[in-house]
């Protein structure tokens, strides 16, 4: 099987295995309601970890439970009594699976940041960019110099004029713009870990690359950890150094993301290459999974292909 998906050359071994691990995830199982009476769970037993500086991407069709785990690292799923958790999220040792919102909202305060999909979704509209980009600053440094540190991380999330940019409200600015203008908020608490959920989906291919250029660099210079949400094989090939894979919301298949992209395990992840197409394919027919398959992955059992983890 050939893929035109390029792995990403990883700094070091690539495993995580010599990295400070920053985030643990054992045996997460969410469940989220859908109706008056009616649940779903939407992530089964996923278990994975996040080593201090690694880049790790979580791959997967819509619906396969990559966002739901996401946002269940940040703290961030419904606040309902009928969302639960189960499991394990150990942030820097900290157990969050049961903690108080005080709690969380210190995680999220000081050591995990999150990238959302729509800019405008998540972006106040009637606040200005530079208010809002303040308000993820730490009141220390707000304290000293907090229009000068606004300016800093609107420059180093990749966007010109920062000044002016500043006085702006978000539907004065572009897409690429205000999906930057996330990343400047992301990182203007200085995380240790940035989790970023399909952050190009919404942008044309040009202005795609120019934010994962950003992103790719920012994580680079702040030495932040990341983790990639995105069902684009290829985004994930080029900025991550480990995978995991997620069908019908449970971990597939792992390891190393060359290891994974160059021989895949597990049916699904091969099913996955073979959906990559280029523009030099003679053959435009698209492939897709067969029934009969994907109900005989969705049962099966939470092993999954495992490499150097």
């Amino acid at each position: 099987m050939s893929t035109t998906v390029k792995a990403r050359t990883p700094v070091g071994g690539g495993d995580g295995g010599d990295k400070p691990t920053l985030l643990r995830v054992t045996d997460l199982g969410v469940h989220l309601p859908t109706g008056a009476r009616s649940e779903v769970e939407a992530v089964t037993s996923v278990s994975l970890h996040v080593g201090r500086g690694e880049r790790v991407g979580i791959v997967g069709e819509s619906g396969s439970g990559k966002t739901v785990t996401g946002r269940a690292i940040a703290g961030l799923l419904p606040t309902s009594p009928r969302v639960r958790v189960r499991g394990s999220i150990a942030v820097l040792g900290r157990e969050m699976v049961g903690a108080p919102p005080a709690a969380w909202d210190e995680v999220r305060a000081h050591t995990v940041g999150m990238i959302f999909q729509d800019p405008l979704t998540y972006l106040n509209p009637v606040m200005k960019i530079g208010r809002q980009v303040a308000e993820s600053i730490s009141p220390g440094r707000k304290r000293a110099g907090a229009d000068d540190a606004v300016l800093r991380f609107l420059s180093l999330a990749g966007l010109e004029n920062v000044a002016e940019v500043a006085r702006r409200f978000p539907h004065e600015l572009s897409g690429g713009m205000r999906q930057r203008v996330l990343i400047a908020i992301a990182i203007a608490k200085e995380p240790d870990l940035l989790v970023a959920d399909e952050p190009t989906t919404a942008l044309d291919a040009t202005v795609q690359q120019r934010v994962l250029a950003t992103l790719d660099e920012t994580v680079a210079g702040l030495g932040t950890s990341l983790i990639l949400i995105s069902h684009d094989i290829a985004v994930v090939a080029s900025m991550t150094d480990r995978i995991y894979v997620m069908y019908a919301g449970r971990v597939v298949e792992s390891g190393t993301t060359r290891a994974v992209l160059t021989t895949p395990k597990h049916a699904y992840t091969q099913a996955l290459l073979r959906s990559v197409r280029s523009l030099t394919d003679e053959d435009v027919e698209l492939y897709s999974i067969p029934d009969s398959l994907r109900t005989e992955w969705a049962k099966e059992g939470t092993d999954h292909a495992s490499r150097g983890l």
